[in-house]
C-alpha cells in the first residue's frame, strides 16, 4: 500500500519534490487532527441533543403564561422594567411555595434528609442566582435586567417541578432514621415528655 505523499504548491520556479509522509507522522495528525474532530462532534452533536429530556411542555406553558400576565398587567405596563418586577415578585412568590414544600418534605423524614434538602437548596439558590446574574454581567440595561428574571422564575418553576418529583415518587413511608437520629417533629404537634 502505497503511502500518502505531500506535494508542494504548484510553482514555476519551485525546485521541492514530493515526500513522503509516513502515516505514522505527527504532522499527518496536526493536520487532521481538527477536521477530524469536527467530523466526530459533528456526528454526536445530534445524539447527545436526542438524550437530553425534551423541554417539559407544562413547564413551559406555565412560564409563558406568567410572562404574559406580567406584562399585560396594568401596574405593570409604564416601561420594560415593571414587567421585570413582577417577574420577580413572581419568583419570591414561588420561593416562599418552595421553601414551604421543603419543610413539608423534611417533617415527615429524618433530620440527615432535611439537612440534605437544605443544604441543596442552598445550592440551587447559588446556581440560580450565578446563572441568571450573568445576564446582568455581560450588559447592564433594562433588556438584560429582564432576561435575567426571566431566567430565575424559568428556574424556579423547574425547581418546583423537581420537588413535585420528590413528593411523587417518594415511597409510602419514610425510611427508619439511623440510631442516633430522631425523626423530625411534626408541624404543629407538641413533643411527648
Amino acid at each position: 500500500m502505497a503511502s500518502p505523499t505531500r506535494r508542494s504548491a504548484p510553482s514555476s520556479v519551485s525546485t521541492r519534490t514530493t515526500e513522503a509522509v509516513p502515516m505514522t507522522s505527527p504532522r499527518l495528525h496536526r493536520v487532521w487532527r481538527g477536521p477530524c474532530l469536527a467530523l466526530l462532534l459533528g456526528l454526536a452533536w445530534p445524539l447527545a441533543a436526542s438524550a437530553r429530556p425534551p423541554a417539559a411542555p407544562a413547564l413551559e406553558k406555565e412560564y409563558q403564561r406568567l410572562l404574559a400576565q406580567c406584562r399585560n398587567d396594568p401596574q405593570y405596563r409604564v416601561g420594560g422594567a415593571m414587567t421585570g418586577e413582577c417577574v420577580e415578585q413572581e419568583t419570591l412568590r414561588r420561593d416562599l411555595l418552595i421553601v414551604a414544600a421543603l419543610q413539608r418534605i423534611a417533617a415527615s423524614h429524618c433530620p440527615s434528609v432535611g439537612a440534605a434538602l437544605a443544604a441543596a437548596q442552598r445550592h440551587w439558590e447559588q446556581y440560580r442566582s450565578a446563572q441568571c446574574g450573568l445576564f446582568q454581567a455581560m450588559f447592564d440595561n433594562t433588556a438584560m435586567y429582564l432576561n435575567g428574571t426571566a431566567c430565575a422564575l424559568r428556574a424556579t418553576l423547574a425547581r418546583e417541578a423537581d420537588l413535585r418529583m420528590l413528593v411523587d415518587y417518594a415511597p409510602g413511608s419514610a425510611a427508619p432514621c439511623k440510631a442516633d437520629e430522631v425523626p423530625a417533629p411534626m408541624p404543629g404537634v407538641a413533643a411527648q415528655p
